[in-house]
């Protein structure tokens, strides 16, 4: 196959994203649901690819058990999970350079089906068990996911909330992250604090308070 130049295609990219801007399509939904940059991507996931400028690289795929997609063109499983959007992004053009399709090919991923779409809550929670997101939702800020479970019980130490996050690894692997987020400072309005999102698999855990 021959070495595809897309300098043109570069060009459109970035014509159609001011375009988009002017028009308002581009602007990111109010609220604190919508911020998936964090999430990395798992078994099962869905998900579409476009390579601007070259529409027969378009692609509706399943993220398989080996944690990797086939795409057209490239030699092999391109495997993906544990990678955040962006980083599979910028995966899947290198792959296309190293191999010699495209040289400078603009991906861009979506997410359209997530494996998990609820998380766990556990602990001194007003309600325990799992928590279902919205439809629309890819994340939720921590304070949103609490308050829309109902809050805390009053023996709950609110300054130290764990989140528990599965991470897959591009091999078949996978290992735990506990996180410890300290909610009741947020509640509080501190300012130097920067929003916690939650993600589909996490577990929250908040232990009874020390009287």
């Amino acid at each position: 196959m021959n070495f595809k130049i897309t300098e043109f295609s570069t060009i459109c990219f970035f014509i159609i994203g001011f375009l988009q801007i002017i028009n308002g399509q581009a602007r990111q939904p109010t609220g604190v649901l919508f911020d998936p940059g964090g999430y990395r991507l798992s078994f099962g996931d869905e998900i579409q690819i476009l390579v601007f400028g070259e529409p027969e690289a378009t692609a509706q795929v399943k993220i398989n058990r080996k944690g990797a997609i086939r795409l057209v063109y490239i030699s092999g499983d391109v495997p993906l999970v544990g990678l955040t959007a962006k980083e599979a992004e910028a995966f899947i053009s290198k792959q296309y350079y190293e191999q010699r399709i495209y040289r400078n090919a603009n991906v861009m991923l979506k997410i359209t089906t997530y494996t998990a779409k609820e998380i766990m809550v556990t602990g001194k929670f007003a309600k325990i068990g799992p928590f279902a997101f919205p439809p629309e939702v890819e994340a939720m800020d921590i304070l949103e996911v609490i308050t829309r479970n109902g809050g805390f019980q009053e023996i709950a130490k609110t300054s130290e909330v764990k989140v528990t996050r599965t991470v897959h690894d591009n091999k078949g692997g996978s290992t735990k992250e506990t996180y410890t987020v300290d909610v009741k400072a947020r509640m509080e309005g501190d300012a130097d604090l920067e929003p916690f999102m939650i993600y589909p698999g996490d577990t929250l855990f908040v232990r009874e308070k020390l009287i």
